[in-house]
């Protein structure tokens, strides 16, 4: 038993993409039995999904980026990944403070716990709260290019563990694989050899992060 708890969402995690892409050890924990890894069936859409999760917070209108027209518009599309901001053709950004609620890392802080949210998507660029010392989010918190995942697959892991090794007692954080190496296939930013091979490489990462964690 511990008292300490660490919850990583993998975004588009299903047994399907985890054999399509080769993240044999992801699906191994699926598979475990009495396994720690839920498999998660909410909103299709991120911007619904997280705060939902997080926080029981029913988000209807609050999708990321307000659009500068009534018609309708791909949220992500109006936002600048290079800039890290509202692109012109955008009202707005919506804000953490723009969410009426708490989220269960607000809770537990207000009880005494050394709580921290990494790179939660509720908003763009992705929320933190609490992080350790050190912690910044660059390009590839959000990744959109090849490279932008390689290097978000790679640190995010390295990341989550570091706030453990320094004692955070709960971590909460989400990291945008599958799912960014299969928009970027689509995208036409990366084959289907690019996205299995960053995400078999994730998988190795993902052991070693576990590894850590239960050492932690």
């Amino acid at each position: 038993m511990t008292d300490k708890l660490a919850v990583i969402i993998l975004d588009a995690l299903d047994d399907f993409n985890t054999k399509q892409l080769d993240m044999g050890y992801v699906d191994s924990l699926i598979r475990e039995e009495n396994s720690e890894v839920l498999g998660v069936s909410s909103l299709p859409y991120t911007a619904q999904s997280n705060p939902l999760i997080w926080g029981g917070y029913e988000n209807k209108d609050k999708f990321w980026v307000k659009p500068g027209t009534d018609k309708w518009s791909f949220p992500a599309g109006a936002f600048n990944r290079d800039k890290g901001q509202a692109a012109e053709n955008a009202e707005r950004t919506w804000k953490r403070e723009d969410f009426d609620t708490k989220f269960i890392w607000d809770d537990l802080v207000h009880r005494g716990v050394d709580a921290s949210a990494l790179h939660i998507p509720i908003v763009l660029p992705p929320y933190s709260f609490n992080p350790a010392e050190g912690f910044e989010m660059g390009d590839h918190w959000f990744p959109h290019s090849k490279e932008q995942i390689e290097t978000h697959a790679e640190e995010m892991p390295k990341e989550i563990l570091r706030h453990a090794e320094q004692g955070k007692s709960f971590i909460a954080t989400s990291i945008q694989i599958p799912d960014k190496p299969l928009h970027a296939i689509g995208e036409g930013n990366a084959n289907d050899s690019d996205a299995a091979r960053i995400c078999s490489e994730f998988d190795e990462n993902m052991e070693d992060l576990i590894d850590g964690l239960e050492n932690n």
